[in-house]
């Protein structure tokens, strides 16, 4: 089930499917290392602009793709090779030669700090003690048909220069699309703590009481699994959107606000 998960989870394994998922001190990856979320779900992108995370979603009826974060902010000029560094002093360093692009504030935090790639969408540095000194504000941009968000979980972007953006579960049972700490759309769903947003086979979000009466829905069954929910970025200062698409049907678009 691919929905954004509000807490943190165990440390991660050091070998990932696609590539490594945990930097270690002394150790570099490069835009070639290609480094992942031990699942697969989530990689990382070594630019000379910055870091860049990516999201894939792959179930049987659909396949998608989508940033969720990138550094901020990002660098100027560019960079033939840059590398990503775990260093003694304790931060994660991008460089390029002597160039330095982009650090996590975690300088003097421990000389065994390692970087992490995690399955909940978020980047951490964390001491040879297991303590998180460093996580980034991301998680899943991306949900797939057949999923649902509990109380409490949320989608969210901020691959874009502006605020990030997010659509949250709330806990007291309201659905809510927001532009940084901007509610741009919500369900008027609120007073049913407990709901949850359900997101059907048939391509349709409900939002469903702690009792399964079902407060709001979008009409948009019928489309199948193949259909996909993103929160979608618009340009900095607009609105945040949340835009819905089915891959077996190409001219199904349901959009919010």
């Amino acid at each position: 089930m691919i929905v954004a998960i509000a807490g943190l989870a165990a440390a991660a394994p050091a070998q990932a499917a696609g590539g490594p998922s945990v930097l270690t001190v002394g150790h570099s990856w490069t835009d070639v290392s290609l480094p992942s979320s031990p699942s697969g779900e989530y990689s990382l992108g070594i630019y000379f602009y910055g870091l860049q995370l990516g999201q894939d979603i792959d179930t049987k009826a659909v396949s998608i793709g989508t940033d969720t974060w990138t550094s901020q902010p990002r660098a100027k000029g560019r960079c033939a090779r840059p590398r990503l560094t775990m260093q003694a002093d304790g931060a994660a360093v991008l460089h390029c030669g002597a160039q330095r692009l982009w650090a996590t504030p975690t300088k003097g935090t421990g000389s065994g700090n390692s970087f992490r790639i995690r399955d909940n969408g978020r980047l951490v540095v964390m001491t040879h003690t297991g303590r998180v000194v460093w996580r980034s504000h991301s998680g899943p941009a991306l949900m797939a048909a057949g999923t649902q968000l509990l109380p409490g979980q949320y989608l969210l972007n901020c691959s874009g220069s502006g605020p990030c953006q997010s659509l949250t579960m709330r806990r007291n049972g309201d659905l809510a699309l927001r532009y940084g700490k901007r509610v741009d759309w919500h369900t008027r769903t609120a007073g049913h703590a407990g709901a949850r947003l359900v997101f059907t086979r048939s391509g349709a979000l409900q939002v469903v009481g702690p009792h399964g009466r079902i407060l709001w829905r979008s009409h948009t069954g019928g489309v199948g699994p193949a259909t996909y929910l993103i929160v979608d970025l618009n340009p900095p200062g607009t609105a945040a959107r949340l835009d819905m698409a089915s891959e077996s049907h190409p001219k199904f678009r349901w959009t919010r606000p």
